[in-house]
């Protein structure tokens, strides 16, 4: 694994240990990092490029990426708590 891919999922564990603090809901406290994560992991990138290479699209590339990653969790995340939350209610846990 990417020691990118490990930085953007410890990014993202760190702003929702924070939004939990906070006593934000779960799908605030994931989207905002969700958004923070792919924002300064594709801002990281820039010093790992030559000087002939185009800042804009290197950022623009790799907000897509790790965006697109961070959108697939992100959903799937909403989706099993979800069906967490329905599992809990059918067999009459509170």
């Amino acid at each position: 694994m990417s020691t990118l891919w490990i930085f953007m999922f410890a990014i993202w564990f760190i702003v929702e240990l924070i939004g939990f603090f906070q006593k934000k809901e779960f799908r605030k406290r994931m989207k905002s990092g969700a958004v923070w994560s792919t924002i300064l992991v594709s801002l990281s990138t820039v010093g790992q490029m030559t000087q002939n290479q185009n800042v804009f699209l290197q950022v623009a590339v790799c907000l897509a990426l790790y965006g697109t990653v961070a959108g697939i969790i992100y959903f799937a995340r909403l989706k099993v708590a979800m069906l967490w939350q329905n599992r809990k209610i059918s067999s009459g846990e509170t």
